[in-house]
């Protein structure tokens, strides 16, 4: 087993370790990958870009089409039990049982401006029912003090 180490690597380098040719690597260079000024890599730099490249790619692809549950749940970072009550819960879907994103995305902020209205919705009436409870026992107190 060999030990890797973390420095800088050529341009040819990088693309054996990707698999991809110098052609790749030049675009990638041109996209925002990080370079020294020497002309190498820096290979944690590149490994951070690639993985913040790929997310973005992903995610205009998946923007495109249609998406399955299992690829639904990838994207919102939440598990597929998550998925399915939402679906319970009205959360559209297509007769194929795949899933449109704008209209996933419309739901879920319909779903959790609901959600937060009734929760500030109950926050307001337990305020009211301290608030009453209170001028309740201001009143009594006042009556007491009146009395005496």
């Amino acid at each position: 087993m060999e030990i890797v180490k973390f420095a800088n690597v050529c341009e040819s380098d990088l693309a054996a370790l990707f698999g991809k040719g110098t052609p790749t690597i030049r675009a990638w260079v041109r996209a925002g990958m990080p370079r020294n000024q020497d002309g190498s890599f820096s290979l944690p730099a590149v490994l951070r870009w690639r993985d913040r490249q790929q997310t973005k790619e992903l995610a205009k692809r998946m923007v495109l089409r249609f998406v399955n549950q299992q690829q639904l749940a990838v994207l919102l970072n939440v598990t597929r039990g998550t998925i399915t009550a939402w679906r319970r819960s009205g959360l559209p879907r297509n007769q194929d049982g795949s899933f449109s994103l704008s209209a996933v995305l419309c739901w879920l902020r319909q779903y959790y401006s609901d959600i937060a209205e009734k929760k500030y919705q109950k926050r307001l009436s337990n305020i009211r029912k301290k608030l009453r409870r209170n001028i309740a026992q201001c009143e009594r107190f006042f009556d007491k003090e009146i009395k005496l």
